[in-house]
């Protein structure tokens, strides 16, 4: 019996695809994350250890601004996961710089709240790299999800 042809090579199908990686698995994208969030970490700690202690440790303030602290790591964990997840697809280097050091930045000023440390530029740190991020994924155009929603229209 006679077969259709493939109207595709099959090496031209294997090359329009983006390369997939497992959710766990390293790139170099991921790793940047990574690195640029533990210097992050380690940098504000370094910040905070020389601060004055002419905050207001009273408990009820201490009490808030530990709460404030966790409220903005949970929201750090749920933003460097998007990241991570996005970073499993092919970015672009500037980009990618922008995510990282967006998240470096956010990073910084919820450790300075957890030392309560230089609390007046923490939040500008943190909040100032959350609307970094916000801005940066309104003009990612090649995700997964807005290439798929792209894929569909044209069908």
């Amino acid at each position: 019996m006679l077969q259709r042809p493939d109207p595709q090579p099959p090496d031209a199908k294997a090359e329009n695809e983006t390369p997939r990686s497992g959710f766990f698995a390293p790139t170099r994208e991921r790793l940047a994350l990574a690195a640029g969030c533990a210097l992050a970490v380690a940098a504000a700690t370094f910040a905070s250890s020389g601060a004055s202690g002419a905050v207001d440790r009273s408990a009820e303030f201490a009490l808030l601004i530990g709460a404030l602290a966790l409220f903005k790591t949970v929201i750090l964990i749920a933003a460097c996961t998007i990241l991570w997840w996005r970073f499993g697809a092919k970015v672009s280097p500037a980009l990618a710089a922008g995510y990282v050091l967006a998240a470096a930045a956010s990073v910084a000023g919820a450790t300075l709240e957890w030392n309560m440390a230089h609390l007046g530029a923490a939040p500008f740190l943190f909040d100032g790299g959350l609307l970094v991020f916000l801005l940066l994924v309104l003009r990612d155009n090649g995700g997964p999800r807005t290439a798929a929603s792209r894929s569909r229209r044209r069908a």
